[in-house]
């Protein structure tokens, strides 16, 4: 048996945001503690985006606590993001290879979609999903009892979103929209910091909404700055990166930050260096 609601209450209702609270208990099991799992759920004003802000006092043993959501929605496959990219799985279980593998690992989200619309399910912490036919799940915790006696045993905190989306989830933005609940904005009073930055501020910026920038980081050998970034759609693109500075030099080089003499049509120009990238293409730049 699942967890049952004792409680639910709502405790913010702004012009911005609503939260509903939620208290969970699981059913009593031998004399140990029973576990309880808190829940804000928070719905926004100006974002179709449903956190779910977890904390879980976590007492069991050989049980999987899941998060389910069946959706209004039929599609043979989901897709699941990976590093660098995202793949497809299909939602039926039609052949024994399909029943193996009933649980997909991924990293922020997993999108359920048919044409027109769709619903993407991101988390900020735990990474295996399962879906079949309109049922998208996330399992947030597993307490085995091997390796370890006690794994999962005691306080998690943790945060899932649902964000229903028009379109395809590149068209919605679904990619920076997870990329935003894994990195949330920080809120700093203007002068607390002590810096010099404006009030606006970007090292890089990309035209391409399908590129991903990951990696901005100071060269290993510390002979300039490293720009790495990744087509994320699954398609070709022209790619304009556009530097706070007018760069001195702009070298690819491969991911040990090598000269690496890949034709992607680099061009610097002032400000602004542009290329041509290829579906799920990693390039990295060697700027000074």
């Amino acid at each position: 048996p699942g967890p049952a609601l004792e409680r639910l209450r709502v405790v913010e209702r702004g012009g911005l945001r609503a939260v509903i609270q939620m208290h969970w208990k699981m059913p009593v099991v031998g004399r140990g503690p029973r576990s309880t799992i808190t829940q804000k759920m928070i719905v926004y004003a100006n974002n179709p985006r449903i956190d779910f802000e977890t904390q879980v006092d976590w007492h069991e043993h050989h049980a999987v606590l899941k998060a389910a959501f069946p959706v209004d929605i039929r599609a043979t496959e989901a897709t699941y993001q990976v590093q660098w990219g995202h793949l497809a799985r299909p939602t039926h279980t039609n052949t024994s290879w399909d029943v193996a593998r009933f649980e997909v690992p991924a990293h922020r989200f997993a999108d359920l979609g048919e044409h027109g619309y769709g619903v993407a399910l991101m988390n900020d912490c735990k990474y295996g999903y399962h879906i079949e036919g309109n049922l998208m799940r996330l399992t947030c915790l597993r307490s085995p009892t091997a390796p370890h006696a006690l794994a999962d045993q005691g306080t998690h905190e943790f945060t899932y979103s649902l964000l229903p989306h028009p379109g395809s989830f590149q068209e919605a933005g679904v990619i920076r929209a997870a990329a935003e609940l894994n990195v949330p904005v920080i809120a700093v009073r203007a002068g607390v910091h002590g810096g010099t930055l404006p009030a606006s501020f970007r090292f890089v910026e990309c035209t391409s909404s399908a590129v991903v920038i990951e990696t901005v980081k100071p060269a290993e050998d510390r002979d300039g700055t490293i720009v790495r970034l990744y087509e994320s759609h699954g398609s070709h693109a022209d790619v304009t990166l556009k530097f706070a500075d007018a760069p001195k030099a702009v070298k690819t080089v491969n991911l040990l930050e090598q000269p690496y003499g890949e034709e992607i049509g680099l061009k610097a120009e002032g400000q602004e260096v542009s290329f041509s990238i290829r579906p799920f293409q990693i390039v990295t730049l060697r700027v000074k």
